[in-house]
């Protein structure tokens, strides 16, 4: 499967990639997001404040998210791109998520916070040790090396997955995605793509075609994508978990990926942004 486009927007290697419908969002350890416009991929904005890299960017309606490792959550108008407000932590950021009410923030002390998205008050702290996360209408997903805690949206515990071995011995997870019946973990060491089945979190597939450690995970309606330290990402068909295709060109991890009806994002310790065409997957 070819690339459509290919370019370097920002100065140091890019850790993180988000698309919406208006724009496409890049954060890198330049300590910058770019916005993007998707008809033209013309540069329209470049949001400066936060003094250390760029962990995730999300957004909604009105605002723009984005967390990093200098503690701070920053909140950015979408209209104008300005600064609105800047939420504190104590500790580096490892990830944050938004849904309808709030926002969900993990950071490095093992904190997880739970904060109003119109006041950013707090609603909820807890412990819960958590590299990244995912968030569903249902359930809030903490996924560390030592396995996924599965919390309603009551913040009660309501499944746990982990697996035989330990991080020493280089047995670990690393990428998450949920849909509405499956949950989608990497697998490390050698970059397996593991499913469990929602109802009661067993196990019901894994495949073993990544070279290296899978370093995220996306869905929409038709196939699951998996990124990897090895360099490519692989287009798995959501129904029948088969290899739909393998998307290779960068030169260095694959960061991120995320996609919308038309195209494939993939961002890359390589420096690159790559736009692949999801017309070839329909064929």
């Amino acid at each position: 499967m070819a690339e459509e486009l290919s370019f370097s927007p920002h100065s140091e290697r890019i850790t993180c990639i988000y698309t919406d419908k208006e724009y496409l969002y890049t954060g890198s350890r330049d300590r910058t997001i770019k916005i993007w416009d998707k008809n033209t991929f013309q540069d329209i904005a470049t949001l400066r404040g936060h003094r250390h890299f760029i962990v995730r960017i999300c957004s909604d309606d009105t605002n723009i998210y984005s967390g990093s490792a200098d503690s701070k959550i920053k909140i950015w108008d979408k209209n104008t791109f300005q600064e609105k407000a800047s939420i504190e932590e104590e500790n580096p950021i490892d990830s944050i998520y938004i849904d309808q009410n709030n926002i969900y923030c993990a950071s490095h002390d093992s904190n997880f916070r739970v904060l109003n998205k119109n006041t950013f008050q707090e609603i909820k702290k807890f412990k819960a040790h958590c590299d990244t996360l995912f968030v569903d209408n249902d359930n809030i997903f903490t996924l560390s090396v030592r396995g996924v805690v599965v919390w309603n949206k009551k913040y009660k515990k309501v499944a746990m997955i982990k697996e035989k071995g330990s991080f020493l011995d280089g047995v670990f997870f690393s990428g998450i995605y949920a849909d509405e019946d499956n949950l989608y973990l990497g697998f490390s060491p050698t970059g397996i793509l593991r499913v469990y089945e929602r109802s009661k979190y067993k196990k019901t597939k894994s495949i073993e075609k990544h070279a290296s450690k899978i370093t995220d995970i996306y869905g929409d309606e038709k196939y699951i994508y998996s990124a990897s330290m090895d360099k490519t990402v692989i287009v798995w068909d959501k129904k029948t978990l088969e290899l739909k295709a393998t998307l290779s060109g960068h030169t260095d991890t694959i960061s991120d990926v995320c996609t919308d009806d038309i195209n494939i994002y993939t961002a890359s310790w390589d420096n690159t942004i790559k736009i692949w065409n999801k017309k070839s997957l329909d064929i």
